[in-house]
């Protein structure tokens, strides 16, 4: 039996642009993201060209191509650990993180308007289980939007449109993922960090080695599994409340 309403009606446009948004979001980033791996040499360069502002512009690009759904921000982070080592990166990472949860919340709210709203409106099921996620009080939803965070295999983009057409509250939305991103970033900066460490000018270099293939591909495994643990946790805790809802 259909559960909407049929004396209302759906802003199927916004929803459209919401859905080709979505899309464009989830395959861009991983496009460009091996060019900025691939050429994290050049990168460095013109970032370490800047000086004491260096960090400055990393965080704001950072926010930017994140928001804008241009650059994944697994390449990002991985970059910032590069360039500025474990302790610096991780702190700019996240203020990157942060800034472009807010640009993309502010773009995806724009263009995207109220289309998926309208269907979370007027769907009870869908309203249910929306509201089991973030309508859960500031702290609930906070927890919730930090789970959702978590997994590695969360698109930042992508998930910031979600977020944005579920109507999750500011507040709740940017410590959600400023606390649910850390764990994840710190990881991906550390493997940078630990690559630049070895005296290599770019990612190329370090498979010149036998000695760093190995160490590169010993710590990329590594960070695999514990990024893989966390999202598996992540993802059964939103499951089992997302479970009452869809079942009522």
């Amino acid at each position: 039996m259909n559960d909407m309403p049929a004396s209302k009606t759906i802003d199927w446009t916004g929803a459209r642009t919401t859905l080709v948004l979505g899309g464009a979001w989830a395959v861009l980033p991983a496009l460009l993201g091996f060019v900025l791996i691939a050429r994290l040499d050049l990168a460095a360069d013109w970032l370490g060209a800047l000086g004491e502002f260096a960090i400055i512009a990393y965080v704001v690009l950072f926010a930017l191509t994140s928001g804008l759904g241009l650059l994944p921000t697994y390449a990002q982070a991985l970059a910032g650990g590069w360039i500025f080592g474990l302790e610096a990166g991780t702190g700019a990472a996240l203020c990157g993180f942060v800034g472009g949860a807010i640009v993309g919340r502010l773009v995806a709210g724009r263009i995207a308007g109220r289309g998926l709203q309208g269907i979370f409106e007027q769907s009870p099921k869908a309203a249910a289980v929306r509201d089991a996620l973030l309508h859960r009080g500031r702290w609930g939803t906070i927890g919730v939007i930090t789970l959702l965070r978590v997994p590695p295999n969360s698109p930042f983009a992508v998930t910031n449109l979600a977020l944005t057409a579920c109507g999750a509250a500011w507040i709740p939305y940017i410590i959600g993922t400023a606390v649910g991103m850390l764990p994840r970033t710190a990881i991906v900066v550390g493997v940078g960090a630990a690559g630049a460490a070895t005296g290599a000018e770019s990612l190329l270099d370090l498979f010149e080695s036998t000695e760093r293939r190995w160490m590169l591909i010993g710590g990329i495994v590594v960070t695999l599994i514990v990024l893989a643990i966390l999202g598996r946790i992540g993802q059964k805790a939103i499951a089992t409340l997302v479970k009452p809802a869809q079942q009522s």
